[in-house]
């Protein structure tokens, strides 16, 4: 994760920031770097990458990250703030599977290896 989040910062593409991103959420739980790479990426140019940081801090179910996540609220992108309210759901509710369940069914589960 140290290394992605060194190379995310370096990144012009948002294709290249999108992996870091992707490849920093197995560690989300485990790893600082991991998580502060989400909270940077909230930011980013690209909707995508939006779209994985809110992804990792939703798997990553750490409260820490809230107060990032609900400064994102207010974002322009309609598309941006839901996928942020899905994060903050899910990390109040300790469930990451909702991230990808967004109509809580039970019926999608969310496994990352």
């Amino acid at each position: 994760p140290k290394t992605l989040l060194k190379h995310y910062r370096q990144s012009r593409g948002w294709r290249a920031r999108l992996s870091c991103v992707y490849f920093a959420v197995p560690y989300a739980r485990t790893n600082d770097d991991a998580a502060k790479l989400g909270i940077e990426a909230l930011n980013d140019r690209s909707r995508k990458v939006r779209y994985r940081a809110c992804s990792l801090l939703a798997y990553s179910l750490r409260e820490d990250v809230l107060p990032y996540l609900r400064s994102m609220l207010n974002h322009d992108d309609s598309i941006t703030v839901a996928d942020v309210r899905a994060a903050i759901e899910c990390i109040e509710a300790k469930n990451h599977h909702w991230f990808m369940d967004r109509g809580h069914t039970g019926r999608v589960k969310w496994t990352v290896e």
